[in-house]
């Protein structure tokens, strides 16, 4: 039973760390492994013949969070927890980005819809030194607004 609620916790933490992209997931990561840890200390030094157990333990909590760290990015890639009315505007956005080859155009994730063509500019100018760096994150962060308006509040 031990190993159950350990392989549990593992898949929960492995799930979350494959789910998010927040930086808190660091913090919230490094404390949830501190606490298996302390755990299993205690485990041991309380039961000096189970020592096996608390080994077994570990593995099926770790074994548990790599399969659930692969079951979040899994899910997060393929957008499986959005709804399908979502997924359908996302595809036909991305039908719609193409390159003059016709091919589709592979944009990161966060920028669907954003003109890159003025973010590298910005960056060409800043790399030449022709833009200090307050006024490429103006220039920057200017381009991210003007295209999150034109594309419009997101659909709930």
């Amino acid at each position: 039973m031990l190993a159950l609620g350990y392989a549990l916790l593992g898949a929960l933490v492995g799930l979350l760390c494959g789910l998010s992209s927040s930086p808190i997931v660091n913090t919230v990561m490094a404390a949830l492994f501190a606490f298996v840890g302390g755990s299993v200390t205690y485990l041991v030094e309380k039961h000096k013949a189970n020592r096996q157990n608390a080994g077994s333990v570990l593995a099926v909590f770790s074994a548990s969070a790599i399969a659930g760290v692969l079951l979040g990015i899994v899910l997060k890639e393929n957008r499986l927890l959005s709804s399908l009315e979502r997924i359908r505007q996302i595809r036909a956005i991305e039908a719609s980005e193409t390159n003059p080859g016709g091919q589709r155009q592979a944009l990161p994730a966060y920028l669907k819809g954003t003109d890159m063509e003025k973010l590298t500019a910005i960056n060409v100018r800043y790399a030449n030194h022709q833009l200090d760096a307050a006024e490429a994150y103006k220039e920057l962060w200017s381009v991210l607004e003007t295209s999150q308006r034109a594309a419009g509040p997101e659909p709930h």
